[in-house]
């Protein structure tokens, strides 16, 4: 059985991405077979592949009053491009206190680079990076895919190995659950103060690390940018979701990097938590808003974070607690459910695909009732002051490609706005000031788009691509034993049929010409037994057929069952692309 996809193919797609930004920084990733790190990496994940990466020639090339920059990615056969803006995530007075042996002492903060903005498929990307530290995640569809340090798993590994892997290949683990139901809701009121309703406010964060943490991952250096990665990642979370826009802002870290450790030695998340809320008023010394506890200790049963709800801005009860996980998008998800209950939330039910369900889940989603509470909740906080910060125009796409009469979903990422204006070329509408329009296209060719946040202008050039592809030469069927999951660049697609289908319109790609990619395929295998070669092609020429000299880009070296298989343990499934096929059109695959 096969299973077809839809893959437009463009020859100058990098570009023309994004005209008002300098040459793409390219980001090189050498594959590392078989990494020292293996066995560790291979408690945690199902499916992974370690790049090694030349970090100080990244930063090198990076420009710190550029606000706009283009990424492109290229780990092994993997290319994927990100069009990122600066975050301004740490406030001017940011500190970094240290209690040492000589007492509590100043740190150097180190420097580092945090950003947001679209992945690949123009969907929601966030990225920090620092020396030894490139960390972050991009969503797919349905797919995120995280990158972080091999050091975060393995302290002896290279500080330039770096590991990138699907959130569905995480390994599951006992559920591990909020506890907030344990906590008593905050007794104390919360200050109204005024009403600001439609703005952007700021939110002043404060973070704390605890003894145990600092030996897990063995220095201040790299505690602070781990924990500022995460709250890059928690960030974009924040962002545009309520009718209020939310700003995080690091106001100060602390770290414990000595016995006797500041707080209680108690595994149990309702002693810690009430312990950290007692300390943290008078223990920052920065103001602060709301404030995480990150401990290395492994709490009590299976609870892994905690928290006082609608405690906002009151003083004993702004604080929250998260154990550390040791998985991006395990420890994303936490901070940024703790810290929902700071906000007012309360938890969705079980099971639920959303940021608030009680046991964490790989989601960006907030729920309805969330979104509800929040909306009502924060124009009452009276310590949230108004953003400060200049607008940074930014917006979200799915999809970037589309047949004729299909539709993409924007969402409004600007940092530091709270209102916009819209333009959408040759789309329906052709101007909102929505957040989070919904633009139907019926014309073909490549169209721009424009978002206007406050004195900020953001202009994608061709963002936006219609077509219609040739008509299939081959028709859907019933059976199984065929592919389950299949990925190229930015499709990642999993079916449970096993059996031909059309994603015509559905899953989509852009490719650069030659160029080298790889796929990843799942055999559907009940028995073990169904062993089957691997073959991709690619209609280059656009006549409807796949039967033309260099079409068929892919065949497996070996007989497979099971997956996923990719090029790293199959080089024949990995490819160059074309370096002279039909441009600006839908072109079929099959495989």
């Amino acid at each position: 059985m096969m299973h077809q996809i839809v893959l437009p193919l463009f020859a100058a797609l990098l570009l023309l991405v994004q005209p008002l930004h300098a040459q793409p920084i390219t980001v090189f990733g050498k594959e590392v077979p078989g990494p020292s790190s293996q066995a560790e990496l291979g408690l945690n994940f199902k499916d992974f592949t370690v790049y090694q990466v030349d970090v100080g020639s990244l930063l090198d090339r990076l420009n710190p009053a550029e606000t706009t920059v283009t990424f492109d990615f290229q780990l092994g056969a993997q290319r994927w491009n990100f069009q990122m803006e600066k975050v301004a995530l740490k406030a001017g007075g940011y500190s970094v206190r240290v209690k040492t042996p000589q007492g509590i002492q100043q740190a150097v903060p180190v420097e580092i680079y945090t950003y947001q903005g679209r992945g690949p498929s123009g969907q929601l990307a966030a990225l920090t990076l620092a020396p030894d530290f490139v960390y972050g995640f991009f969503e797919i569809g349905d797919d995120s895919w995280f990158i972080e340090p091999v050091w975060l798993f393995d302290p002896s590994a290279n500080r330039d190995e770096f590991v990138v892997y699907r959130a569905a290949d995480v390994k599951s683990g006992e559920d591990v659950h909020c506890g907030v139901k344990e906590i008593s809701k905050n007794p104390v009121p919360v200050n109204p103060g005024i009403n600001k309703v439609n703005s952007c406010l700021e939110a002043e964060v404060a973070i704390a690390s605890d003894y145990l943490l600092f030996t897990t991952l063995g220095s201040v250096s790299a505690i602070e940018t781990r924990n500022i990665g995460v709250l890059n990642n928690v960030a974009v979370n924040y962002r545009h979701e309520f009718t209020d826009n939310v700003e995080l802002i690091l106001v100060e870290q602390f770290v414990d990097s000595v016995l006797p450790e500041e707080w209680t030695t108690s595994t149990d998340a309702n002693t810690l938590l009430s312990d950290f809320s007692s300390w943290g008023p008078t223990g920052f010394t920065a103001t602060h808003d709301l404030a995480t506890l990150w401990t290395g200790r492994d709490l009590n049963g299976t609870t892994i974070g905690l928290a006082w709800v609608d405690a906002v801005c009151s003083t004993n009860f702004r604080y929250n607690i998260c154990q550390y996980m040791g998985v991006s998008w395990q420890d994303r998800v936490l901070q940024a459910h703790e810290m929902g209950h700071n906000f007012s939330a309360n938890h969705d039910a079980s099971g639920s695909p959303y940021i608030m369900a009680p046991a964490i889940n790989n989601t960006s989603i907030w729920s309805a009732a969330t979104v509800t509470s929040l909306n009502t909740n924060l124009p009452t906080y009276g310590c949230l002051a108004t953003c400060t910060g200049s607008p940074v125009a930014s917006f979200l796409a799915e999809p970037v490609t589309v047949c004729t009469g299909g539709t993409v979903q924007f969402k409004d990422k600007s940092q530091n706005g709270f209102t916009r204006t819209w333009t959408f070329q040759n789309g329906t509408p052709s101007s909102s000031t929505a957040q989070q329009p919904t633009v139907t296209y019926s014309t073909t060719g490549s169209h721009d788009v424009t978002i206007v946040s406050g004195s900020s202008t953001l202009t994608q050039a061709n963002y936006i691509t219609v077509d219609n592809p040739t008509t299939a030469t081959c028709t859907t069927s019933g059976g199984t034993g065929g592919l389950t999951y299949f990925a190229l660049n930015t499709i990642s697609n999993s079916t449970a049929t096993g059996s031909y289908t059309d994603y015509s319109c559905s899953d989509l790609t852009n490719l650069a010409t030659n160029t080298a990619y790889g796929i990843s395929v799942t055999i559907d295998c009940p028995t073990n037994t169904e062993y089957k070669g691997i073959r991709f092609f690619i209609d280059y020429n656009n006549d409807g057929d796949m039967s033309d000299a260099g079409e068929l880009v892919a065949s497996s070296n070996s007989l497979w069952c099971g997956g996923i298989v990719s090029s790293s343990n199959d080089p024949g499934l990995a490819f160059t692309s074309s370096s002279a096929p039909v441009t600006g059109q839908i072109l079929r695959a099959r495989v």
